[in-house]
């Protein structure tokens, strides 16, 4: 059974690393680090980064391969970033992580793009 971690235990996400192509973003905002983790190849989520912030856990899934009734919405990668949001102070390399009120996505914000994580439900899982 797959479940995905808590944000307490993103520590575990290193054995995630070396089955992904490339490297989840670590994020810091000066006193804490957070740091992506890939989904598991036998959930056929192993192209899912998924990042925990503030205690809700969000996807980034370009392949759309998460079930639409385990997500609000979809990724996007050219996105708007709405009026109401608020960056959240963390960084990663060029990228900025802002945050909206209702919680429903997380959108990455650089010079190039804007890209929406949306969230993921709480009891999501893969057998």
């Amino acid at each position: 059974m797959c479940r995905l971690v808590p944000a307490g235990l993103l520590l575990a996400s290193v054995s995630f690393l070396a089955a992904c192509s490339t490297s989840p973003l670590v994020w810091s905002n000066g006193t804490e680090v957070i740091t992506g983790v890939y989904g598991d190849r036998h959930c056929e989520t192993q192209n899912v980064q998924f990042l925990n912030l503030d205690g809700s856990q969000f996807a980034m899934d370009p392949e759309h391969q998460m079930p639409t009734d385990a997500i609000d919405g979809t990724f996007e990668s050219d996105a708007t970033l709405p009026a109401a949001a608020t960056d959240s102070g963390f960084r990663s390399g060029t990228k900025e992580l802002w945050q909206v009120p209702d919680a429903s996505a997380i959108f990455v914000v650089d010079a190039e793009a804007t890209e929406r994580w949306p969230a993921v439900a709480p009891n999501y899982g893969c057998d």
